[in-house]
């Protein structure tokens, strides 16, 4: 929330009043159980974490004309512009 102008190389700045609720939010509701440090080069899609998510989808996949790279969620997640990652509604274009 700190470094919204550079949120993953775009601007997510937001107003004062969106940044109080949204860390109230997260505050409340972050995860404990373990440390996620910062992704390596400012990309989700390099995290361990991602990598271990999608490590069912092959090399060819990434590279078809409907999908193009990792960082392309709505290829496979059709609400994914809603936060909705759930895998089961992923349909993977062939």
């Amino acid at each position: 929330m700190q470094n919204l102008p550079h949120h993953f190389g775009t601007d997510a700045s937001l107003d004062e009043a969106s940044v109080r609720e949204l860390s109230r939010w997260l505050t409340a509701n972050a995860g404990s159980s373990r440390r996620l440090s910062e992704p390596p080069q400012d990309r989700i899609t390099r995290t361990g974490w991602f990598a271990h998510e999608h490590d069912d989808i092959g090399a060819a996949t990434w590279q078809l004309p409907a999908v193009k790279s990792p960082s392309n969620c709505m290829a496979c997640h059709a609400q994914a512009d809603k936060g909705d990652f759930s895998e089961h509604r992923v349909r993977i274009p062939r």
